[in-house]
């Protein structure tokens, strides 16, 4: 009998062949028992240990509950990993976490330990069983209809080892200048590379650098030990406090004359601009937006503009910022929420008065035609008046710190208080928690000479450390502790 579908039948089965063939060769097949994963996980009530002040305002440990149940934590069906990328807050307990727990038939178990070194052994998981994730990750496994179990699930529960919002102080880098003490500094960052502009003991204007040397976890750099320093001098006549940076270069003034430095090899030169002043006194500050980079100078008690796209320096009328040749002008960029084209300039600098309570802070927008002062609302609420000040844009809000600072409400002796403005600085207060210096500040403290002029410098790196550099030299490294802190998303 003939069997008329015979050549269909076998073509169907060579192609099924090829096809299984291709897959064999494309494809890695994971083959995981049936209804046995883990759906949703999620912890319950915590108990957290935190340092606290009291009613007497004495430093105490609390202890207070946690709802957690809405953390999430995130399941890796491929991995088979359970964990919360987010971690607790620092002092969260785990050695007795109730986890609640949704899988496809209900029945878990998981690897019950009484010790680090124990195998461990199954056991049934109830919704009163309270774990111990101090031991390490915990194995759990959920139990198919066929009574069999299927892969493991690793479930880690994370929890910050420090405190979050904590400005963190290494201790001091032992690398003197070549250049022996330098006063009169300023410090500027690019490239990599920290640069401090200063006068010697003999008066002589030179620069100093070093680079950072970065070591990376992933993509977080954990530790930064800095390299020898290196010296380069300057022409008799430089100015160390008109150290600014605009588009990655820096620029500094001599005898008045506007020079360039390349940060890859620290050598400069003139820089050359049309319709300028024929002598600046000091150079504010540098910046770019989406336009342009730009310088900021005082000349003559006029303010100009130079923009960098086209050399031209513009007039912009009589400065009102007080301004001393002897007092260092710091400055920083905050980004523009509602425009990016534009960036918003803050300037500041102690007083030339030596009684005015109030530092001398000023502010524009690159698009602005002018200088304005700061002065808030509330004499509280002011910038004091530090001597030899540090301003720092840092984790999105404004930073000032240094020497001596006095308004009409209160005065800090040097180092003991970072102020704060959320409000491009208008508006100031001391910082109590959080981001301080340390209690015990005797390394700052014996590193600052208060009777050195311009006696410290400090800058900040795009791996968020702020680098405080001292008269001979040696340096001081800040970071607040989770911008630091590596990516898990």
């Amino acid at each position: 009998m003939k069997i008329k579908f015979l050549p269909f039948i076998v073509g169907l089965m060579i192609i099924a062949g090829a096809l299984t063939s291709c897959l064999d060769s494309d494809v890695e097949e994971v083959d995981y028992r049936p209804e046995s994963s883990i759906t949703a996980f999620s912890v319950g009530t915590l108990y957290r240990t935190f340092l606290g002040k009291d009613s007497l305002g004495n430093d105490t440990l609390f202890v207070d509950s946690l709802d957690l149940s809405a953390y999430p934590f995130a399941i890796n069906q491929l991995t088979r990993e359970i964990e919360n990328k987010d971690s607790l807050p620092v002092g969260t307990h785990i050695d007795k976490v109730v986890v609640n727990v949704t899988s496809d038939t209900g029945v878990t178990v998981y690897t019950k330990r009484t010790s680090s070194s124990d195998a461990g052994k199954d056991t049934l998981l109830t919704s009163t069983d309270s774990l111990d994730f101090t031991l390490g990750p915990i194995e759990m496994k959920v139990m198919t209809y066929t009574g069999t179990y299927g892969a493991p699930y690793r479930v880690k529960v994370n929890v910050h080892r420090q405190v979050p919002d904590s400005l963190q102080w290494s201790r001091p880098f032992e690398h003197p200048f070549v250049s022996g003490p330098l006063t009169r500094q300023k410090a500027v960052y690019s490239g990599e590379r920290l640069f401090v502009f200063g006068e010697t003991e003999e008066n002589a204007p030179v620069v100093e650098y070093m680079t950072l040397g970065y070591q990376f976890v992933n993509t977080v750099a954990v530790q930064a030990e800095p390299s020898a320093w290196k010296r380069v001098a300057l022409p008799e006549g430089a100015d160390p406090y008109s150290a600014v940076v605009a588009q990655g270069t820096i620029f500094f003034l001599v005898d008045g004359a506007l020079y360039a430095m390349n940060p890859a090899d620290a050598s400069f030169a003139p820089y050359a601009t049309s319709e300028g002043p024929s002598r600046l006194f000091r150079l504010l500050a540098g910046t770019a937006d989406s336009r342009s980079g730009w310088l900021y100078a005082v000349a003559d008690g006029h303010s100009w503009t130079c923009s960098l796209a086209d050399g031209r320096w513009t007039d912009e009328g009589v400065s009102e910022l007080p301004l001393a040749d002897d007092l260092r002008v710091v400055s920083a960029v905050v980004p523009v929420d509602y425009n990016r084209q534009f960036v918003n300039v803050v300037t500041m600098s102690q007083h030339p008065v030596a009684t005015d309570s109030m530092a001398v802070v000023g502010t524009r927008l690159t698009n602005d035609a002018s200088w304005r002062m700061l002065q808030a609302p509330v004499d509280s609420l002011s910038c004091p008046n530090i001597v030899d000040p540090t301003l720092l844009y840092y984790d999105e809000v404004l930073y000032a710190f240094g020497g001596e600072a006095v308004n009409n409400t209160y005065t800090y002796a040097p180092f003991t208080k970072l102020f704060r403005s959320s409000n491009n600085g208008l508006e100031w207060e001391p910082v109590e928690t959080g981001s301080v210096f340390p209690k015990d500040n005797d390394t700052f403290l014996r590193h600052y000479d208060p009777e050195a002029v311009g006696g410290y410098s400090c800058a900040c790196d795009e791996q968020s450390f702020i680098w405080i550099v001292w008269t001979d030299g040696s340096l001081t490294r800040g970071r607040i502790n989770r911008l630091g802190f590596q990516p898990k998303w």
